[in-house]
């Protein structure tokens, strides 16, 4: 393994046991999830991260398109905030106190992904995930998708023959009637 400082905090990393658990992976949780949310930040996931933070995963050995989560916090102003991690092989050796700012508007941190859910694939025992928020997301695709998915002649099955990730999310279903089973689809 590998030692690496990042602002206060010391790793250890294994680049090609990580790569070797990425090659393994087939999508990301945005692109598994699917909901309107997790789209958006997909759709702009080349310009999402900044190019320093880019070069750490690269280092790290973690597909960028592959993020173990991602998750909108809400509105900032006219922006979208997120958060997500990656997961990678590792070890913490000094916790830290504080993140580190790749950019304004760009954070993340090192932390131990044994208070994360479990990753999709196996990374080993020594599993760390590196966290990051964004603060400047633009939402692309929030009302195109949301006037699609909340239009009555939608139906669900429709919805879900040609979107399944999105009827397989409950944040998209709260977003979207087209989504949420009717009595009729009961019956």
């Amino acid at each position: 393994m590998e030692r690496m400082q990042s602002g206060d905090q010391i790793i250890r990393y294994d680049r090609g046991q990580t790569r070797m658990a990425y090659s393994a992976m087939r999508v990301g949780w945005a692109e598994r999830c699917g909901c309107s949310y997790c789209l958006n930040f997909a759709a702009q996931r080349a310009t999402a991260y900044p190019e320093n933070f880019r070069l750490l995963l690269n280092q790290l050995g973690i597909d960028p398109e592959k993020e173990g989560e991602v998750y909108e916090c809400g509105p900032d102003g006219q922006l979208r905030a997120y958060g997500g991690w990656f997961f990678f092989v590792g070890e913490l050796i000094e916790a830290g106190e504080r993140m580190t700012d790749a950019t304004p508007g760009f954070q993340y941190f090192f932390t131990d992904a044994k208070r994360l859910p479990s990753p999709q694939v196996d990374f080993g025992k020594n599993v760390l995930a590196v966290e990051f928020t964004r603060r400047d997301v633009k939402s692309i695709l929030g009302a195109t998708l949301a006037a699609l998915l909340s239009c009555r002649a939608l139906s669900s099955a429709t919805t879900s023959r040609f979107i399944p990730a999105l009827s397989e999310c409950p944040a998209a279903r709260e977003e979207s009637p087209a989504l949420r089973p009717n009595r009729s689809d009961l019956t």
